[in-house]
């Protein structure tokens, strides 16, 4: 988990060697896994240049990267004006930015004639590395003779071929007939008690009540706007049933992939764009912040609370304004402070306007967002400042001061959505949760249950079912601005 780690580089090449390797390997920026076989009486293979000239003739080549041939050609095209920086280059030994190093005098004259021969189809275009037939580890045929992987496959592979062992996130495609094939795609960790949790547990639990058999795939941490469409592209390719992404940003990589494979279903984790394989899942955010906002209204002793969000966009603005709303219709003289910090992983630029809250006598806070769920919460514990979870179960991060969570409980959307995919009717549709479809749940904190009293219990379960029944309508909540 480091490029440079010097340390731990030769730590983790002492420890294959004790296993019993004889040939070291790395994809690292030092020397020291070469270092650590020469010292064992091993060989090695080096990395992205002739690190034989460091440790000697026990190093049998390394794979050396030339960028200088790009950056000529990029140079050239700058000063005569036509450079426009939008390309997306990955160049190779046919472009001369790819070669080895001088083989060592260790290596056999039969398999430096191999190393020839192979080297040679790569440039020539007749072979390459992922050319079929491959084979994944769990012996699924990943490539037919004949066939090779595209650049889009590649970058989003999670799976080891056969012959190698280890832990890796997934497996090679090629799953038996009949089963149904879900990748859930995840802007962040599966354990960050928040966002993404929740789709993997709701996703789970889909798994476990859908009927049938159910393959699910998880991917973490595909957050940035580059990542994602390789991402994508790559279940895309192996034919997955059903690909979602859990998160905004994924939008208009969605909308993109899903016209050049209309026989797979996408799911985009909210968003507007629809397509006929396309379903948009969103959350009824209002209703949780205005239940939330009665809370902290009616809380409050200092008569000021407060409200912290990653992103100011639509479905975030309207749990705000739905916050302060309930805030007020609770507490008509209550003063509701909010934050948009820019970020839904910000934890210090959460913690931060937690603070800044805080110092300003509020004594009730609520957040929606990722990472800054836990950054609050922690704020909070901290002054001593009543505090709500949201998203998923957050009581137990800080249970001293976190009255209640707004959980989503994603698993019953999912396998609707599994079932009207099986049946041919899925996409062009919006699927959301809310307290009518218990896909928003509020989870207490029995710890804390002497702070509810009745009164505030009932004007709570008095809003969740105007909520239910309809009777309770907020309005257009994007046409309210949260400064006035």
């Amino acid at each position: 988990n480091t490029w440079f780690g010097p340390p731990e580089e030769k730590e983790a090449a002492d420890a294959l060697l004790a296993a019993g390797a004889d040939i070291i390997a790395q994809h690292q920026d030092t020397t020291e896994p070469q270092k650590a076989a020469a010292d064992a009486g091993a060989l090695s293979i080096g990395y992205d240049s002739d690190m034989a000239q460091f440790v000697g003739d026990t190093v049998l080549t390394s794979p050396i990267w030339n960028w200088g041939v790009k950056y000529v050609e990029i140079a050239e095209q700058v000063m005569a004006g036509t450079y426009d920086g939008s390309e997306s280059y990955w160049g190779g030994m046919p472009e001369g930015v790819v070669a080895l190093a001088p083989l060592s005098g260790r290596v056999s004259a039969d398999t430096a004639a191999l190393v020839d021969e192979k080297s040679a189809a790569i440039v020539s275009g007749d072979w390459d590395v992922f050319c079929g037939p491959v084979v994944g580890a769990n012996g699924s045929l990943v490539v037919a003779e004949g066939d090779c992987l595209d650049d889009g496959s590649m970058l989003g592979m999670d799976y080891w071929v056969e012959g190698v062992s280890g832990e890796v996130p997934g497996e090679a495609a090629g799953a038996a007939e009949g089963t149904y094939r879900v990748a859930l795609i995840l802007p962040g960790r599966a354990d960050d008690v928040s966002w993404n949790q929740a789709a993997y547990e709701g996703m789970l639990w889909a798994q476990e009540n859908a009927g049938g058999d159910i393959e699910v795939t998880v991917v973490e941490q595909v957050y940035d706007v580059a990542d994602i469409e390789p991402a994508l592209l790559d279940y895309a390719q192996q034919g997955y049933n059903l690909v979602v992404g859990h998160g905004f940003q994924f939008q208009e990589p969605i909308i993109k992939v899903s016209e050049d494979y209309p026989d797979v279903h996408f799911a985009l984790g909210t968003g507007f764009k629809l397509a006929p394989n396309v379903g948009v899942y969103d959350v009824k955010l209002e209703q949780g912040g205005y239940v939330m906002g009665i809370l902290a209204g009616m809380l409050t002793e200092s008569n000021i609370v407060g409200v912290i969000g990653g992103l100011d966009v639509s479905e975030i603005h309207r749990g705000h304004v739905a916050f302060m709303l309930g805030a007020e219709a609770a507490n008509p003289d209550v003063t509701v402070l909010n934050s948009f910090i820019g970020d839904f992983n910000d934890l210090s630029g959460a913690k931060e306007a937690a603070l800044n809250m805080i110092t300003a006598e509020a004594d009730v806070l609520w957040q929606s967002g990722d990472g800054i769920g836990i950054a609050t919460l922690n704020a909070c514990a901290e002054q001593g400042v009543t505090c709500m979870g949201n998203t998923a179960d957050q009581n137990d991060i800080e249970p001293e001061i976190t009255v209640v969570s707004n959980v989503y409980a994603w698993g019953p959307m999912f396998v609707q959505m599994i079932e009207e995919s099986r049946g041919s009717v899925y996409g062009d549709k919006h699927y959301w949760i809310d307290f009518g479809n218990d896909g928003q749940q509020l989870v207490w904190n029995d710890a804390l249950s002497d702070l509810i009293a009745p009164e505030i219990q009932e004007k709570i379960d008095e809003a969740r079912q105007g909520f239910i029944d309809g009777s309770l309508d907020l309005g257009d909540l994007d046409a309210i601005s949260l400064e006035e």
